[in-house]
């Protein structure tokens, strides 16, 4: 071989190498960001879950609790994500990104958010759930852009500005529609508005979100190419996830969840009863534990005069 064909053929394989070489630190690079990535995430999210875990045991009393993202305390993450909400039967779970490596399974917590939200800080809510008794609290997310309408008319108008859920929310309450992005309106009119109504709003945002509460049948939907089947709903708390949920399936699922939770704390106060029987044998029960056993069963209706027999006894309460 000549001198300049050596001298040609060192400079290829220089050059080779040196493509490999590069190609290795690259991947290795990105290989060593993505690992990086991940360990933030699962950080985050475990971080994230120890707060919603301590604010569910959290006594707040007869008052709410708000966490605004933008105060010293709020929750920042410090980055862009992606978090995401689902909530099956039993299930519920969030978890950033893909959820491959950050997820947080929610066990006692009822969590009441969008089921996806990019998202780099959020806003924060609890309220305790009183249905009569104190039965455990609601948590509520949001991403601080996120506008918020709620739509009232002649037959709503006082219910819906007595609402009072803090004022950390970029929230507008209004009997007017006026569409912008990143927005969700709640209706609390006495017409459910139909679906060409929808898609006329839908024509000039693609990012807006439709909820319909109907207060006299205590009943929710979500439009999603059309209006779901109504959810009932218990109380002004349970109604309120609502506006903070997007999802018809995410937002049955608390609601269920919460029932559960309700049957259990019913449980309680019936063994309460018993004892109270046992201090006092002047004391009468009985109608409070007809009506809770009643209760506990689903017989929501029972509500008022369950609250006004727990008063009546002219003894200890049960609750």
């Amino acid at each position: 071989m000549k001198k300049g064909q050596g001298e040609q053929f060192n400079w290829i394989f220089i050059i080779i190498a040196g493509a490999i070489i590069l190609a290795f630190f690259t991947m290795f690079a990105f290989k060593y960001i993505d690992l990086q990535e991940r360990k933030q995430d699962v950080q985050s999210i475990k971080d994230l879950g120890a707060v919603l875990s301590t604010l569910e045991k959290l006594q707040v009393g007869d008052q709410y609790f708000a966490l605004n993202s933008n105060e010293d305390s709020g929750l920042k993450f410090g980055y862009g994500l992606e978090l995401s909400h689902n909530c099956i039967e039993d299930d519920s779970e969030l978890y950033i990104n893909d959820g491959e490596f950050a997820n947080y399974e929610l066990k006692d917590e009822i969590l009441f958010t969008d089921s996806k939200q990019k998202i780099n800080s959020l806003d924060l809510l609890i309220m305790p759930w009183r249905y009569p008794f104190h039965i455990t609290n609601f948590i509520y997310l949001s991403d601080p852009n996120k506008n918020y309408n709620l739509i009232y008319d002649s037959s709503s108008r006082n219910f819906v500005n007595e609402l009072d859920f803090s004022d950390i929310f970029n929230l507008e309450i209004t009997d007017k529609v006026k569409i912008k992005d990143n927005s969700k309106y709640v209706f609390f009119t006495s017409r459910i508005p139909s679906e060409n109504e929808i898609q006329n709003y839908l024509g000039t945002s693609d990012s807006t979100e439709f909820v319909y509460v109907d207060t006299r049948t205590k009943k929710i939907s979500f439009f999603d190419n059309g209006w779901s089947e109504p959810v009932n709903y218990y109380g002004e708390e349970m109604m309120i996830g609502s506006v903070f949920s997007n999802s018809k399936e995410n937002y049955e699922c608390n609601v269920n969840k919460a029932i559960s939770k309700l049957k259990g704390t019913s449980n309680i106060y019936l063994e309460r009863i018993k004892l109270l029987n046992q201090i006092n044998k002047n004391c009468n029960y009985d109608g409070v534990k007809t009506q809770l056993t009643k209760f506990s069963n689903g017989d929501y209706r029972l509500l008022e005069d369950l609250k006004n027999l727990n008063k009546g006894t002219g003894c200890l309460w049960v609750f």
